[in-house]
């Protein structure tokens, strides 16, 4: 009887050990892989730890960066102006204000001129305001709102230079003006 139930299940038995034999199988090879795997990882290891001792010991550069010519990459591109504070009645140089540096040049309007033959003396231009109140000047008077100044007078033109800041630049240019002595009709 025994034999009967060892050939029914010799088939059944046979089966088994190959299945538990190949489960167990990939297990005995494990032991390479495990060891190379374990000495991959002792080489990580220790070129980890050599790369933190580089870190330790500190590295010196020799790189030295010379600002000289260059801008300031801190700074804004434009700047807001501090606007010069002038007292009422002088101009931001510090010089007291004349009556007709009060004037914007565009209200004044040349009237006429006096030519001067000899040397001593200058030619001189008479100026009007909106309100028809006249200034007689001569070159070197100061006039207008941005501290203009009378350049020279010839027989038809007034010329004024006046001081402009360019915002973007930061700074200041010499704009001249001219003004021109205009012919009235019947005269």
């Amino acid at each position: 009887m025994i034999r009967r139930l060892i050939k029914k299940y010799s088939l059944l038995l046979s089966i088994f050990t190959i299945v538990i034999a190949i489960a167990f199988l990939p297990g005995c090879g494990k032991k390479k892989d495990t060891q190379k795997k374990k000495a991959a990882k002792k080489k990580r290891a220790m070129a980890k730890a050599s790369s933190i001792d580089n870190l330790d010991k500190p590295q010196i550069l020799n790189y030295q960066f010379v600002a000289e010519g260059m801008r300031d990459p801190f700074k804004p591109f434009i700047k807001k102006r501090k606007k010069q504070v002038a007292t009422e009645g002088e101009t931001p140089s510090g010089r007291p204000r004349t009556l007709l540096e009060t004037y914007d040049l565009s209200s004044l309007e040349l009237t006429g001129i006096i030519v001067s033959t000899s040397d001593s003396l200058k030619n001189t231009a008479l100026i009007e305001d909106v309100a028809g109140r006249g200034f007689i000047v001569r070159v070197g008077t100061f006039i207008g709102k941005n501290e203009g100044i009378i350049t020279s007078i010839d027989t038809n033109t007034l010329v004024i230079t006046e001081k402009h800041l360019d915002e973007i630049l930061e700074e200041i240019y010499n704009k001249e003006i001219k003004l021109t002595l205009e012919e009235k009709e019947g005269e």
